[in-house]
């Protein structure tokens, strides 16, 4: 009972810290490195423009880095797709949108980066996010990790536009695969779908040649006591 009372209590502790670091400095380093990312992509002219806002609730934030939406330059005349109102009520210009990178605090008091790739009529990856880090105690969310969510936020954007997904490199190609497996999700589930071919490789090759001792075992046990 003791023992069990000091874990739970520490757990109770490290929840605490956890939260107190989020408040106190995680969340405004986070913030920061995100305007500092948006004037930069001003000051630059960076052919997409973003947004930044925060939402959620006490010690369940959200810090949101948000492209906002783009036309492509092609326009339909079906309502029944993403697009925004053109001047011909027939008509619709499509757009590409939805792409943000998500700082989130979760109930644990860790923080995870979670990053959307762009969508459109013409072009939809088929996963929705992907979770680039996940369960980061606040006080190793540095400098250095803010900036790689964002290098990979910036390629998943750039693989997913209509203007510019014909222009990624085998070491594009190569990263963005490595995003893909390195999702918590996706691992779990390789770990899961091996372990399962592991144990009927193992039942496959060991079940007969046991299966036939404990016969014989058996039946030499009846021979010896008919």
């Amino acid at each position: 009972m003791n023992s069990e009372a000091k874990k739970i209590n520490d757990n109770h502790c490290q929840l605490r810290y956890r939260r107190i670091n989020w408040s106190v400095e995680t969340r405004h380093k986070i913030i920061s490195k995100f305007k500092i990312f948006n004037q930069l992509a001003i000051d630059q002219n960076f052919p997409f423009s973003f947004f930044i806002q925060t939402h959620g609730t006490k010690n369940e934030e959200v810090i949101q880095l948000e492209i906002q939406s783009q036309k492509i330059g092609i326009t339909r005349t079906s309502n029944k797709h993403l697009a925004l109102p053109f001047e011909d009520s027939n008509q619709t210009v499509l757009i590409e949108k939805g792409a943000c990178l998500v700082a989130s605090q979760t109930a644990w008091g860790t923080v995870c980066f979670i990053a959307s790739p762009l969508k459109s009529e013409i072009l939809e990856h088929k996963d929705k996010e992907f979770i680039l880090f996940y369960d980061v105690d606040p006080r190793d969310v540095t400098d250095k990790l803010i900036e790689s969510a964002i290098k990979k936020y910036l390629l998943l954007i750039r693989s997913t536009s209509v203007r510019s997904n014909s222009n990624l490199t085998f070491a594009d190609r190569l990263n963005l695969f490595f995003i893909e497996k390195t999702d918590v999700r996706k691992t779990n589930e390789i770990i899961r779908e091996n372990t399962s071919k592991v144990i009927l490789f193992l039942f496959s090759k060991f079940a007969p040649p046991i299966l036939t001792v404990v016969t014989a075992y058996w039946g030499w046990l009846k021979f010896l006591n008919p």
